[in-house]
């Protein structure tokens, strides 16, 4: 379905003010985004029917049949009130197993100068199955991988509202070392 041209315009300016709030805000955290790659097995047969990736998050169960491979990095800015999770002894983060978050994603190209960065959109797009570490803090990274994509408005050009599912722990995959 096509759009009036003038139509056209205003969705793709309501989709730039949206990523330059999720750019430029405070409460938005710098990420790191990775692909999964199903890894094929040693005879040719591919891992797909190993790997049961779509019903749910993955868990370290399926992480010999997949590698990560980084994308680039994005911003993202949670949306919606979080209902919380026990926090941790050393007040060094919240524990959100089984938590979901709703959050706006988006990426940039960390070699663009930083005063281009809410123009310019880099070639890749977030996926569904794709693992996000956010980085909380100088040392606190948290793993998340997204569960789904939600329109933000009627219109499709206005930006997409990730859901979040919080992954296991990650650190003993080799590119999170």
């Amino acid at each position: 379905m096509s759009m009036k041209p003038v139509l056209e315009q205003v969705a793709k300016g309501r989709r730039l003010a949206v990523r330059s709030v999720v750019m430029t805000a405070l409460a938005s955290m710098d990420c790191f985004v990775y692909r999964k790659q199903v890894v094929e097995a040693t005879s040719g047969v591919g891992r797909h029917t190993e790997s049961w990736g779509g019903l749910g998050p993955i868990n370290n169960q399926d992480d010999h049949a997949i590698e990560y491979e980084l994308l680039g990095r994005a911003k993202l800015m949670l949306v919606e009130q979080f209902s919380g999770g026990r926090v941790f002894e050393n007040n060094a983060a919240v524990d959100m197993e089984n938590a979901v978050v709703t959050s706006l994603v988006e990426p940039y190209d960390h070699a663009t100068p930083k005063n281009l960065w809410r123009c310019h959109l880099p070639n890749w797009e977030l996926e569904i199955g794709d693992a996000l570490m956010v980085h909380l803090g100088k040392s606190a990274l948290m793993g998340f991988e997204v569960m789904d994509r939600i329109g933000s408005s009627a219109m499709a050009d206005y930006g997409v509202r990730y859901v979040l599912a919080k992954r296991d722990e990650l650190d003993y995959l080799e590119p999170f070392k």
